[in-house]
């Protein structure tokens, strides 16, 4: 049996055998694992470009000697670095910087509140969009796509030995 503080300091431990916990700076290129990304060693080693426009990241890879630059397609991918900004991808095409706290690797993501409230199942798309759903109460509600829905901001913790992101807090309501 081992106590929390015991657990957390195990955690710590492994973590230091682990190269991107203890880097200033990820390499650059394209992460298609997590596990790539824990040796820190991008599978496909590249010249990447971030730019940020309108609050969201655009993702350019270089080609032939820099003289050409193409969108990053987001399928399959886990993570990308320029060298300096590590971005966790998904395959939506969001992007979302990683940031390293102590020993652990942070992402903040922004969703919608209502899906936590709203348990959806099969649903019925209606001519404006809308469709229904159920609560978890079991009441049947018809949302419309023009409803305004509230977002939320969560900041994820990545499991250092899967890669997956929980979330651990509520950054903004």
């Amino acid at each position: 049996m081992y106590s929390f503080a015991e657990l957390v300091s195990l955690d710590s431990l492994e973590k230091l055998k682990i190269p991107i916990y203890n880097i200033d700076s990820p390499a650059s290129g394209v992460y298609m694992s997590f596990d790539a990304l824990k040796e820190n060693r991008p599978s496909v080693a590249s010249k990447i470009l971030i730019e940020r426009k309108k609050g969201k990241f655009v993702v350019f890879r270089h080609y032939k000697n820099d003289m050409k630059k193409v969108l990053l397609d987001p399928q399959g991918i886990f993570a990308v670095s320029d060298g300096v900004t590590l971005l966790r991808v998904f395959d939506d095409g969001q992007f979302f910087p990683i940031t390293k706290r102590g020993f652990d690797l942070y992402y903040d993501r922004e969703i919608s509140s209502q899906l936590s409230r709203i348990n959806e199942f099969n649903p019925y798309l209606f001519p404006d969009g809308g469709h229904i759903g159920a609560t978890l109460g079991g009441d049947l509600v018809i949302r419309r796509k023009s409803d305004d829905l509230p977002k939320m901001t969560y900041r994820y913790k990545m499991n250092y030995r899967t890669g997956v992101g929980h979330p651990v807090n509520i950054i903004n309501r």
